[in-house]
């Protein structure tokens, strides 16, 4: 009985030897390839954060660059003095991130603000100027102008006229202690080194949490001086004509990981430096000192070992997933919300929580873009946005070489008021997968487009009456009726009106009453036309009013209403003066098609009512009928 009681023993002892042996295998087997699976796990998400790392700087760097384009178009064409143009800028210096803003002239003349006083530059021998002249927007490299600015780059785009002549730029410094400070708050990475260096390899700014023996000017310097990278002289040429690279190797005895990224702005690249151990470190934390307690543990339950296996797996998956969205929502703090989704079946990649689409309309990109149209999207924009965003159009567009598309366009916050909203559409950089990745990123500009309606309203409207002034009056009547004479060829009238005795009303009872005398008749014409009507003051008392798709049989009685409401009396210290209007019509398109032919005719029929009488109107017919009365004669 011995034997077999052996035997089983034995037998027992060598199955438990061979469980404990297979144990140990699959617990070794799957702490490697554990192992591996974190690194390139990590080494994944570090590349996903450099691009969003290098989407924020661009974005960042596009923003300044679309906000000097905005304000040049305000500046174009528009002849207003240069203490205006400093005092527009004092207010944008205000409420933007520019340390300081100025206007160049064609000469090189920078006058720049800071917000307490204005400084004059010559900056034609800068680096960046011909550049500028070449009708390019700027933002420089700081390394090539660190002595004119010490700690500063500069953003500049070109004034230019409507036939491409450059007329001049404006011209904004970014401070690089608040543009790094910004970038780092922003976007709140602990566990990466952030760098931006140029093509040559200069550092712009360093993390101040990088690498502590990192003391030189160029990054290659440390490569030769500290570390053993190989192929340092690849690693520039890549750099030199603006590629995307990933490389390993070591610096003063550390192992890292660095990724080189290439801004579409300018020629800087942003760099990201991660020590390799890093990337092992949570693997470490989690099995390193508990293995082997591990493997004797499940030895006996080992049904229950399969259990914790998969159930801590699902775990680790799952915090990591949730990591890496957490740090995704963070890195777009500053914007409403992204899609990702790939361009070859519309399938949905990621979707922000933010943008409130249901997770049953997140199947796909057309259903989740409907969703959001049809609930946030104010209704005159609906279908414009539609058509922009289909899969047709944006495979188009793709193949077509276009990279970013952006719409502006009115919608509904969350309080349910009407906003402006931008959407953008951006190709991702990444090259690994098979087809075309694109984000849909939306943000809110509501404040920066109400700024920019806002610089245009003042720079169109005349400061006293609040009538067009006369550059954009003739601008708006003009393109009328180009548009018109394609279309309708209807008929309009157009109207000069001048004051009579407002000289006299002036120099009696002073400019304060000729300004309010101004002012009553713009109200009053006003009062008196369509809104759809274009009324302007060309300057002084003289007011030109254009009146769509009506005839002067139409119109006769209500112009003669209008010169008797024009008769007005002003009493200062005893004193009184009175004021009339007289007017010269002209038919569209009888006598003119455009501003210049007609302000010609009506301003002969203008000249013949105040000779005949003050307070009346003659029309080009009238001035036709009395000249042939007098050859009849």
């Amino acid at each position: 009985m011995i034997m077999p009681k052996k035997r089983v023993l034995v037998g027992f002892v060598v199955f438990l030897v061979l469980i404990f042996l297979f144990f140990a295998y699959s617990a070794y087997e799957f702490y490697t390839t554990l192992e591996n699976r974190e690194v390139e796990l990590q080494k994944e998400v570090m590349d996903d954060t450099s691009h969003l790392i290098t989407a924020y700087i661009n974005t960042k760097l596009e923003d300044y660059l679309y906000s000097l384009y905005d304000l040049t178009g305000v500046l174009d064409g528009t002849p207003m003095e240069l203490d205006s143009v400093m005092e527009i800028l004092k207010r944008l210096l205000r409420k933007s991130d520019f340390y300081s803003l100025g206007y160049v002239t064609r000469e090189g003349n920078l006058y720049s603000t800071d917000g307490m006083g204005t400084t004059v530059t010559n900056i034609s021998y800068r680096s960046y100027w011909p550049s500028l002249l070449n009708n390019e927007s700027v933002v420089s490299n700081i390394m090539d102008d660190a002595k004119i600015e010490k700690n500063k780059f500069v953003i500049a785009v070109p004034i230019t006229s409507k036939d491409g002549t450059v007329l001049g730029a404006l011209h904004g410094s970014i401070s690089v202690d608040d543009f790094q400070r910004d970038v780092l708050e922003k976007l709140s990475i602990k566990q990466y080194a952030v760098l931006i260096i140029n093509r040559k390899g200069d550092f712009v700014f360093r993390d101040p949490r990088s690498i502590e023996s990192w003391n030189y000017q160029n990054i290659f310097d440390e490569f030769s001086e500290v570390g053993d990278f190989d192929k340092v002289d690849t690693i520039k040429s890549d750099l030199e004509v603006g590629n995307l690279l990933q490389v390993q190797g070591d610096i003063a005895g550390t192992e890292y990981m660095l990724g080189f990224y290439p801004l579409t702005v300018n020629l800087w690249y942003t760099v990201v430096a991660v020590p390799v151990d890093s990337l092992k470190r949570h693997l470490y934390i989690l099995l390193d000192n508990h293995v082997w307690h591990l493997i004797l543990r499940i030895i006996i339950p080992s049904v229950l070992f399969f259990i914790i296996v998969i159930i801590y797996l699902k775990r680790l998956f799952d915090s990591e997933k949730d990591k890496e969205i957490q740090l995704r929502e963070r890195l777009f703090a500053e914007i409403q919300g992204f899609i990702q989704f790939s361009l070859l079946d519309g399938r949905i990649l990621y979707c922000s929580d933010s943008l409130k689409i249901p997770s049953e309309e997140r199947t796909s990109f057309s259903k989740a873009i409907n969703y959001y149209i049809n609930n946030f999207v104010y209704v005159n924009s609906q279908d414009c946005i539609r058509k922009a965003v289909s899969l047709k159009n944006l495979r188009d567009i793709y193949y077509k070489g276009i990279k970013r598309l952006v719409q502006e366009y009115q919608s509904y916050d969350e309080n349910g008021s009407i906003c402006w909203t931008q959407s953008e559409i951006h190709v991702s950089e990444e090259t690994e997968r098979e087809y075309p990745v694109l984000y849909y990123i939306i943000k809110n500009i509501d404040e920066r487009k109400q700024l920019e309606m806002s610089l245009k309203q003042r720079a169109e409207r005349d400061g006293l009456t609040g009538l067009y002034n006369r550059t954009a009056g003739m601008e708006r009547i003009n393109n009328f009726l180009t548009f018109d004479s394609m279309i309708n060829n209807h008929e309009h009238l157009f109207v000069i009106l001048d004051l009579d005795n407002f000289k006299k009303l002036n120099d009696t009872l002073l400019h304060e009453t000729g300004d309010i005398a101004l002012e009553d008749v713009a109200k009053t014409l006003k009062e008196f036309f369509r809104e759809d009507d274009i009324v302007c003051r060309l300057g002084g008392d003289e007011f030109v009013v254009f009146l769509k798709n009506t005839s002067f049989a139409c119109i006769k009685d209500k112009i003669e209403n209008l010169l008797s409401h024009l008769q007005l009396t002003y009493i200062r210290d005893n004193v009184s003066v009175s004021i009339s209007a007289s007017a010269g019509v002209v038919s569209v398109p009888k006598d003119g098609t455009n501003f210049k032919d007609l302000y010609a005719a009506a301003d002969k029929a203008l000249y013949e009512a105040k000779k005949t009488k003050k307070g009346s109107f003659k029309t080009l017919d009238d001035l036709k009928t009395m000249q042939k009365d007098k050859k009849d004669c």
